[in-house]
């Protein structure tokens, strides 16, 4: 499971994936920031080039507001 979430889960490039965790718990009231740790770790990098080693912060540019449903 944690391999897929590093590695092949969503089909989506960059930091996508991240994000899409990140603005969705940023939008809860009760939360500023997101560190995403991997089995107690943020040493293992997202897709062997994306830092956990730091907090995320909501960034609606991810966000493609063009899409109704």
């Amino acid at each position: 499971l944690y391999d897929s979430f590093l590695n092949n889960l969503v089909n989506a490039s960059g930091e996508l994936p991240i994000y899409s965790i990140v603005n969705s718990l940023c939008s809860l009231d009760t939360v500023r920031a997101v560190r995403i740790m991997i089995n107690g770790s943020s040493d293992t990098p997202f897709r062997a080039s994306i830092s956990l080693d730091r907090e995320f912060t909501a960034d609606e540019s991810y966000v493609d507001e063009t899409i109704t449903y």
